[in-house]
């Protein structure tokens, strides 16, 4: 009976050595699966932050290029608005030969028509003008006019006042000036 109760004890002491065992492999391979759940976790969340760090990275300079293509854009609106007003300026102040040889010009252009106009003038070329083609035409002078010149017919007028010829033109005038000032510089356009 001493044997048996060796052999039984034996035996029990193997069948517990073996749970124990098994109980480790188990826990073991959980312990390594759990590593490795936690590791592709990882793993997934690290691709994702980077995934998010180079779309903001990416939405951050799409942002400053923009920024940068508006600071642009906005500094050659104002040096074509420069340009544009500095053109105003030369029409305001034509001597008297400028402005009478631009009045001929014009002139020439509108000769087509059956009636001559009456020219409205300003002020200041007044004389000149009338001194030249008040014989061919009537010539009056008009306090209201700051610059240009009026062609009056008897049922419509042209006006050539440069600040309303500028204020219709303007866009027309702005495209031209940025393409002559530009041309080479159009992909931040």
């Amino acid at each position: 009976m001493e044997r048996l109760l060796e052999v039984l004890e034996a035996k029990s002491f193997a069948q517990a050595q073996q749970t124990i065992d098994d109980s480790v492999r188990e826990a073991q391979r959980m312990k390594e699966g759990m590593l490795e759940e936690a590791r592709q976790r990882f793993d997934r969340r690290a691709k994702q932050d980077q995934q998010k760090a180079l779309l903001l990275e990416k939405q951050e300079l799409t942002r400053l290029r923009q920024a940068a293509i508006n600071q642009t854009n906005a500094l050659k609106e104002t040096l074509v608005n420069q340009v544009i007003e500095s053109v105003k300026v030369y029409f305001d102040t034509l001597s008297d030969t400028e402005y009478f040889h631009l009045l001929e010009q014009i002139l020439d252009r509108y000769q087509d028509t059956q009636e001559r106009p009456r020219l409205i003038v300003c002020e200041r070329y007044y004389e000149y003008t009338l001194e030249r083609l008040g014989q061919a035409y009537q010539v009056l002078a008009s306090s209201k006019l700051e610059s240009g010149f009026i062609f009056s017919y008897r049922t419509y007028d042209v006006n050539f006042q440069v600040d309303q010829i500028f204020a219709y033109y303007h866009e027309e005038f702005s495209r031209k000036v940025a393409q002559m000032m530009f041309e080479d510089s159009d992909e931040t356009s």
